[in-house]
């Protein structure tokens, strides 16, 4: 077949075809590539091909136009001619034939080499194309490695992130995102450029955005530049996550995800949140000494004793020569702080909560029949059932349901999200104990709590106000479909008082014999 063509054959001459095939799709949405020796295999029946010039020449030429683009040409009809350019180059680098050729004449460098100039800077819609431009050559494998890229060429990404350019946008900031992600995966020395020039505050206000790509970018680059920093930076990490924007930023997020799942975005939600749970997994695993555990024990605040509890313990309690816990009581909350979890976190949350909330302790010692020798191992106890509720080290507890993993809401609604919460528990434990008028068996009562907590948090409460509002409402269903029926003929030595007997007769649709 005689084609007409002037002399010069494969190095001034190639075929294009359309990989997807679809010859009722736009030009937009054509895929076209070079036929190669290779890809003839490919080929079908069917298969339209086009005779152009050679991704040799097709290099050459767009090279040129690259380098003496206009971007302020006036606008012309389809599109301005700054526009085709780069439609153009865009199909041609998904092209690994088109890429080499290019690749040989240093186009790449130069496409990376005009963004760190920032020479598109003024015209976004030029800069996100090419950034789109260089990202598509990127993917290729053998011509250049993201650790050939210039310090300079990073820093210039990282101002597309850091609010330092004279722009930003949505598609600049997820494509900029997109090459920091790469160059801190792929990149090998460029690392430190990222973690130098990016810094984790500044990537707080983007969790302010309602764009999935974008969100999902960030907290991923979150995560990675906390994997990659020394264990001083990774302190200093830490601290931040008590920062109230960063809360914040994260709790939105949350609730952009569950409004719109995606589990990408959720995995990353569940990574920052064992971030914040680091410090309290430590102090969790931790064995507290011998001196801490007395120093607990010998608080003043065990020392007062309930109105309610018998005349013998309260004729005990009054010997001046005794000071904090009896040597049994002693003996049974080191037994439990010395498992980890709860480990040193249990004294922790015990001395948090006797400086924050001291009156409201003393309330609870005062309204309950229980011995104030008891509160420190209640306490420990309600502690180590918060651990595994949340996760924070996995353990399956007695009577304590699994809570599915997910990022909880209430993690990030205060500065101290695990202290305040242990206020919370602590509450419920106190109304769980008079409402069911337990009678000298704290065990059983802090069962009933560890399984109430557990299904609290597993509704994923918006705020600690919200999980006692569940908390308490649960309560009696709890009573009536766990104990209700039970009381009666396991012989449990609990009752219920008359507002409850009328409730869980409303409720579970049984009378309960007092």
């Amino acid at each position: 077949m005689q084609l007409g063509l002037a002399k010069g054959g494969s190095e001034d001459y190639g075929f294009l075809y359309d990989q997807k095939a679809n010859r009722n799709a736009s030009t937009a949405h054509k895929s076209y590539s070079f036929v190669t020796d290779e890809g003839l295999k490919l080929l079908k029946d069917g298969f339209l091909l086009i005779i152009t010039a050679s991704p040799k020449n097709y290099a050459r030429k767009m090279l040129y136009k690259l380098t003496n683009i206009d971007l302020f040409s006036s606008p012309q009809v389809p599109m301005p001619i700054w526009q085709s350019t780069l439609e153009t180059l865009f199909n041609l680098s998904q092209d690994f034939t088109f890429a080499s050729e290019f690749h040989k004449l240093n186009g790449i460098q130069k496409v990376a080499d005009i963004i760190q100039q920032g020479s598109f800077d003024g015209n976004a819609a030029a800069l996100c194309r090419l950034f789109c431009i260089f990202l598509e050559f990127m993917r290729h494998s053998g011509l250049v490695e993201w650790a050939e890229m210039t310090p300079e060429f990073v820093e210039k990404i990282a101002d597309y992130v850091n609010g330092r350019a004279k722009f930003e946008n949505n598609e600049s900031l997820t494509l900029s995102l997109s090459i920091l992600l790469a160059i801190l995966d792929k990149g090998g020395n460029l690392e430190s450029v990222v973690q130098k020039k990016v810094q984790f505050e500044s990537l707080i206000r983007h969790l302010e955005k309602k764009d999935e790509s974008i969100l999902l970018a960030v907290l991923t680059l979150m995560n990675l530049l906390y994997n990659k920093l020394d264990s001083s930076e990774q302190c200093s990490i830490l601290t931040l996550l008590h920062n109230k924007a960063f809360r914040c930023g994260i709790e939105n997020v949350i609730k952009f995800e569950l409004i719109k799942p995606d589990d990408r975005i959720k995995q990353q939600l569940i990574l920052i949140q064992e971030l914040c749970f680091i410090q309290l997994k430590d102090l969790a695993m931790r064995r507290p000494n011998l001196s801490e555990i007395e120093h607990i024990a010998e608080m003043d605040e065990w020392n007062y004793n309930s109105p309610r509890c018998s005349t013998i313990e309260s004729d005990r309690f009054s010997d001046q020569s005794f000071k904090g816990l009896t040597p049994e009581a002693r003996t049974k909350f080191a037994d439990i702080v010395t498992l980890t979890p709860p480990g040193s976190l249990a004294l922790d949350v015990i001395l948090d909560y006797t400086k924050r909330y001291h009156q409201r302790l003393k309330d609870i010692q005062m309204e309950s029949n229980l011995s104030s020798e008891i509160w420190p191992s209640i306490m420990a106890h309600i502690v180590r059932s918060l651990i595994a509720a949340l996760s924070i080290i996995p353990e399956k507890l007695e009577d304590q349901p699994e809570v599915p993993l997910r990022p909880f809401r209430i993690m990030f609604n205060s500065e101290r999200p695990f202290h305040d919460l242990f206020a919370v528990a602590l509450d419920l434990f106190f109304r769980t104990w008079r409402e069911m008028h337990a009678r000298g068996d704290e065990d059983k009562v802090l069962h009933v709590v560890g399984h109430q907590i557990a299904l609290g948090i597993s509704n994923n409460p918006t705020s600690l106000k919200d999980l006692d509002d569940i908390l308490q409402k649960k309560l009696v269903i709890f009573i009536c479909k766990k104990y209700g029926r039970k009381i009666e003929w396991k012989g449990m030595n609990w009752s219920l008082n008359l507002r409850q007997f009328k409730i869980c007769n409303n409720i579970c649709g049984h009378p309960l014999k007092k």
